[in-house]
Order: structure tokens, then sequence, then C-alpha cells
């Protein structure tokens, strides 16, 4: 009854040790011989996999479980581990995030048990996985408003890119007024020929009036009267107000002087009249 007891109790890997048993207590001794008696071999393996092991990834429910059965083998062995050691061993296997605890434990005067041990370790835990999920919810909020952020920027950007675009749009099409510096190539002074700068600004004007001692903001004011161009002869109106008149045909003026300002005149058939060879001025 005994010898099927303990055959029955056996996996299927050992009861081939104690089948050939021819009583209880000579099954009972091979088993004892086989499992309890570990070579000298055997236990150092077992120390040293006991050294080594750390917790890693793993949690602290896995790590313990991993350390207190290598601790368990070594018992079977007849090599047990006692209390304070197991605790130096489960300390050294730590990360970094324990190193306070560790410092503490090592510095207590008296030895601290396993079992507290591991409930100090798994409340431990416990709280740093609660901080870390509160961590991780805060992730999506800064990282919208991140985005958001980044996003309104990069709207403004596009914005003012395509207001570039469309003012260059605008100015290639003509229909639109553009502000920025234009070239002047095309406009020729009345005073010196020279292309780029219109008469009001020409140097050469500038420096004739001040060698000649003339005002530029002192010259008359010339107040003419428009008449027909279809007129073969032109007519003059007497006591017209006007201070100074201009002809085409310097005959018709009793006294006349040139006119070298930069003022100039339009007649009524569109043509302009200005400088000192264009036109004279005198009374009547």
């Amino acid at each position: 009854m005994v010898i099927s007891a303990l055959l029955g109790s056996c996996s299927d890997t050992i009861q081939p040790i104690i089948s050939s048993a021819a009583s209880a207590k000579q099954a009972w001794d091979k088993l004892s011989h086989t499992f309890a008696s570990s070579s000298r071999g055997r236990i150092i393996a077992l120390k040293t996999a006991l050294a080594r092991t750390k917790k890693g990834s793993n949690s602290i429910t896995t790590y313990l479980a991993e350390i207190l059965g290598i601790a368990d083998d070594l018992a079977l062995a007849q090599n047990p581990v006692c209390d304070e050691d197991l605790v130096i061993t489960i300390l050294n296997g730590l990360g970094l995030e324990y190193n306070e605890l560790a410092s503490a434990i090592r510095v207590r005067t008296t030895p601290l048990p396993v079992a507290e041990l591991r409930e100090i370790l798994l409340e431990l835990e416990s709280r740093q996985q609660e901080q870390t999920a509160a961590t991780e919810s805060l992730i999506p909020a800064v990282h919208a408003t991140s985005l958001t952020s980044h996003y309104a920027s990069a709207a403004r950007g596009t914005a003012g890119t395509y207001d570039r675009r469309q003012s260059s749009r605008r100015g290639r099409g003509g229909r639109f007024a553009y502000s920025g510096p234009q070239s002047n190539t095309n406009i020729i002074c009345k005073f010196c020929d020279n292309p780029g700068h219109d008469v009001k600004v020409c140097r050469k004007l500038q420096r004739f009036l001040r060698d000649n001692n003339i005002s530029q903001s002192a010259s008359p004011k010339v107040n003419h009267t428009a008449t027909s161009s279809a007129t073969s002869r032109p007519q003059w109106l007497f006591d017209s107000g006007a201070s100074h008149h201009v002809a085409s045909d310097v005959h018709h003026l009793p006294t006349y002087t040139d006119y070298g300002g930069p003022e100039e005149v339009q007649l009524g058939n569109g043509s302009d009249h200005g400088g000192v060879s264009d036109a004279a001025r005198g009374e009547p």
C-alpha cells in the first residue's frame, strides 16, 4: 500500500526510479539518494545561480519567487541559506530605483526577515507603478499641447508664405500695385537727357541753380491759359491775370528770356515744354 502511494504521488519521470523497489523503505532510500544527496557541483551551481539572479524588468513577485526557489533547492541539498545572506542577495539583485531602500536596510542594527522585506518591496513597487501611471497620463496632454503650438506656428508660417506668393503673383499679373522699389530705367531727365531719374531730382539741375544763385523754391509759378490749337494765329487775352506767358514763337513777345527751371508746361495738344531749349518766357 505504501509503495503504491509513493508511485501514485511521483511524476512519470520519477516513477521508473522506484518502480523496481521491493519495499517502501527501499523506494524511499532511492528517492533520498537521488534528490536529497546532491553533489558538490550542484551546490556550487545553485549558489552561482543565486548570486547572478537579478530583478531586471521582472516584477518583485517573479524575482523573489526565483530567489526563494533556488534557496529551497539549496536547503534540499543540505546547504541552506540563512535569512541575512538571503536578504543581502535580494538587495544586490535590485535595480537603481531601490538604492535608497537598500541603504536604509544595510544600516539597520537588527536583521530584517525575508518575509518583512518581501512586504516592503511589494508596497514600494505598487507606489512606483502608481507614479508611472500618473506620469504617463500627462504625456498625451503635453504632446497634444505641443502639437497644437507646432501646427499654429506652421499655419502662421504657411499664411505668411502664401501672402508673399500672392503678392508675387499679383505683381506679375499687373492688376495690383506693388509698393516695393521699382526700376527707373524708363525715366529720362529732360534737363540732362540721362536715364534713371526725373528732372525734379536732377543733380545737374540742382548744381546749375546753385551756381546761378537761383532758388528753386522761389521759382515763379506759371499761370497759363489754354488756347485752341485749331486757330491758325494764336489769340492773346490781355489782362488775363497771368504773370508770365509761354509762346512757341518768341517773335510774338516783345521781350523774353529763356526759362531754365524744372517746371514743365503741357499744352492742349498733349505736348510737353520745359527746360532751357524748349520754351521761352516773357511779358507781353
